[in-house]
């Protein structure tokens, strides 16, 4: 080590008369933390290179090898926190020789450390396979009531003895089982009910069906028998009516007869009078025509003057008029 503490103060070129003082300082601390840690090698990574003479403690009751880890920790502890106190009270004299300071005590924290954690573990070897086994435990319990409940919290596991977590195990598993059994059973009643029901409205139907089958037969029956007694009343009212026909028909012929007959001695009448009215008439009516047609054969005379002719045409239009009409006239008599 204390080698090693001349190659730091030649990297950081310290003074030949600060690097005497810097090695009468730490060189003792060095030689001393050097004898424990010559036992103890670490990689890196701060990771345990173990030799033949490194403590290593493998079973609780080895109580020898624990009490040598901890007499060595303490030891490697007291020699860092002298140095330590030793690098605070050097290390105001001159940056550079604070430099060197720094980087022997790191060194030296860098060396001790990783041993003084080793022999820490060492030491407390027991205490750690203790925390284990009760973290194990812990782990155990929490497992076994997380099987039975949602909520660990209400339950101060950790300063249980095992035949009080047996207790609270068992008492929770017992509720948890009738939990489920009620569950069960409620299911159970609920699946009972449903199929209950399932058959009373299945009764119900049926009932139904029945009921409206019967109702539709007496319907059909009574549709029937109404039916029949319209169809009775029907016949009854053909009858009626083709009696009122028959009457009626019977009626009318015979009113049709005499009107016919009035009729015919109303036309012979008629034709006897139109007959001896004619008669009567005809010498007027045939002296009217004559003399329309003796207007018709009336022969106007050839003019030569244009007002003459105009007047000539309308006589012959007026003459016209007057044999039409006595025509006409004629022949309404």
């Amino acid at each position: 080590m204390s080698s090693e503490l001349s190659t730091i103060l030649e990297e950081q070129n310290v003074a030949q008369e600060n690097a005497k003082m810097l090695l009468s300082a730490f060189g003792a601390p060095f030689e001393e933390a050097g004898e424990i840690l010559k036992d103890y090698r670490f990689d890196d990574d701060g990771n345990l290179i173990p030799t033949k003479e490194t403590i290593a403690v493998t079973q609780e009751d080895q109580f020898d090898l624990m009490a040598e880890a901890s007499d060595k920790r303490k030891a490697l502890k007291k020699i860092r926190s002298s140095v330590e106190n030793k690098r605070k009270e050097l290390k105001a004299d001159s940056l550079r020789t604070g430099q060197a300071i720094d980087s022997i005590a790191k060194r030296v924290k860098n060396a001790i450390e990783p041993a003084e954690k080793y022999l820490e573990m060492q030491e407390k070897f027991a205490e750690l396979k203790q925390a284990e086994r009760e973290a194990k435990l812990k782990t155990e319990r929490v497992e076994k009531l997380l099987a039975y409940t949602d909520d660990i919290s209400l339950y101060n596991i950790d300063s249980m003895n095992q035949e009080q977590f047996d207790s609270l195990l068992a008492s929770l598993k017992s509720a948890h089982e009738a939990a489920i059994e009620a569950e069960k059973k409620a299911e159970s009643d609920r699946l009972a009910a449903a199929e209950a029901e399932k058959k009373r409205q299945a009764e119900i139907e049926a009932e139904n069906i029945k009921l409206k089958k019967e109702a539709e037969a007496i319907e059909a029956e009574r549709a029937a028998e109404r039916k029949a007694e319209q169809e009775k009343l029907d016949k009854i009212q053909a009858e009626k009516d083709a009696e009122i026909k028959a009457e009626r028909e019977k009626r009318e012929a015979i009113e049709a007869e005499q009107a016919a007959k009035i009729a015919l001695e109303a036309k012979q009448k008629a034709d006897v009078e139109e007959a001896r009215r004619e008669a009567l008439l005809a010498p007027d009516k045939n002296k009217l025509i004559e003399f329309a047609n003796q207007i018709d054969a009336i022969e106007l005379p050839n003019v030569q003057n244009r007002e003459a002719g105009k007047l000539l045409d309308e006589t012959q239009d007026f003459l016209d008029r007057i044999s039409k009409n006595l025509r006409s006239k004629a022949k309404e008599l």
